[in-house]
């Protein structure tokens, strides 16, 4: 994306994840943007889907805890085994060097941050199951918070969900803290189980229309109401670096075998 191109000629901009194919280019957009004293908001749709937003609502509200502990990721698309994978939806994924992480991933690390705070350090295993494709499709990702608690992301194209629909929620979500735990299922049913106490389902609305839970309506709703109001956009390139950052230590944490203190 040519960024001074579209600020020269006085736009705003709200921009596709995850922004830049490196660090350093993103960080050049955001100095850009900076420069030319325009708004600009990350399209980052995952943490606007109607189950993460009800999570965040509980967690805030101290159902949880006044604690987290950890937060496991578990997805599995099943779209990327056999010779013809990605050929059907995204076939470019086949040939890009940075796959899983970089185009899926970096989903899970905003959603874990929009839930987790900041994370201060990250340590990754990535692999390649499928060998007709050039990057990763499984990756396992432990991360830890500023806070204390814990992330793990485990995801992989490859293998399959026992669900007719795995792109609903993209997974399975388990947040434990230190009252009780919230299972997020793959239909869209969230329950929680306060410690010693029997699970229940939490309501909520959620329904299957758009994409994932029509979160891409909610984030172009979010982004109309806060530039018409003035307020700061929740994925804006300066918070979003934070999560480039993360995903950056990934590939890094991956190819040096050690943990990334950020």
């Amino acid at each position: 994306m040519d960024a001074q191109k579209h600020f020269d000629v006085g736009k705003h901009i709200t921009c596709q994840k995850p922004l830049a194919p490196t660090l350093a280019e993103s960080k050049e957009i955001h100095r850009t943007c900076v420069r030319a004293q325009k708004r600009f908001m990350v399209h980052e749709n995952f943490r606007f889907q109607p189950w993460h937003r009800k999570i965040k609502e509980l967690i805030q509200a101290g159902v949880l805890g006044d604690r987290l502990h950890t937060i496991t990721q578990r997805m599995r698309t099943g779209d990327g085994y056999g010779p013809d994978a990605y050929l059907g939806r995204q076939p470019y994924f086949r040939t890009m060097p940075r796959l899983l992480m970089f185009e899926t991933g970096i989903h899970f690390i905003d959603v874990l941050r929009f839930l987790g705070g900041e994370v201060s350090t990250v340590f990754a295993k990535m692999r390649t199951l499928n060998p007709v494709i050039a990057g990763e499709d499984a990756a396992i990702v432990l991360l830890d918070f500023a806070s204390g608690a814990q992330g793990i992301i485990d995801g992989n194209r490859y293998n399959e969900a026992n669900h007719p629909d795995p792109r609903y929620t993209f997974g399975t979500t388990v947040i434990e803290g230190s009252n009780g735990t919230l299972r997020l299922s793959l239909d869209g049913t969230l329950t929680l189980q306060p410690l010693g106490e029997q699970e229940r389902e939490v309501k909520y609305a959620h329904a299957r229309r758009g994409f994932a839970g029509d979160c891409v309506y909610s984030i172009q709703q979010h982004f109309l109401e806060a530039f018409q109001s003035g307020s700061p956009f929740e994925t804006n390139e300066d918070d979003y670096l934070k999560s480039l950052a993360v995903l950056e230590a990934c590939y890094d944490s991956a190819a040096n075998k050690q943990i990334v203190k950020l």
